[in-house]
């Protein structure tokens, strides 16, 4: 399905094995066409953020209900080059004191030097 200026509005996809509803996702638009927002069957919700220069900032993942929420940032040389990219959790620290803390991630260094 399309919207009005033919950007792709909506995904739908045969169900998954063992399940009956089919995996549908929506997606809106800023403006200048970059994506905005996708949402799928299951209600998780992707925003997207952007620089001036079209690159992916930004990306916030919320689970059905309003949470959890999961953002990764990404952040770029001038040449635009990848400077780093960080994978965290929104909320910080977790609701239960014995839970494990979750994975976070940041890849950075030099301009085309990267490092894990």
């Amino acid at each position: 399905m399309s919207d009005a200026v033919g950007r792709v509005a909506k995904v739908s996809a045969p169900p998954s094995s063992g399940e009956s509803t089919r995996n549908e996702t929506d997606y809106t638009y800023f403006d200048n066409g970059w994506a905005k927002t996708s949402t799928d069957t299951r209600d998780i919700r992707t925003v997207y953020e952007y620089d001036n220069d079209g690159r992916q900032t930004k990306r916030t993942l919320t689970g059905a209900g309003g949470s959890p929420s999961r953002t990764m940032t990404t952040a770029y040389w001038p040449d635009g080059s990848l400077k780093t990219r960080t994978d965290a959790p929104s909320s910080w620290p977790p609701p239960a004191a014995s839970a494990p803390p979750a994975p976070s991630r940041n890849w950075g260094g030099a301009p085309n030097t990267p490092t894990c």
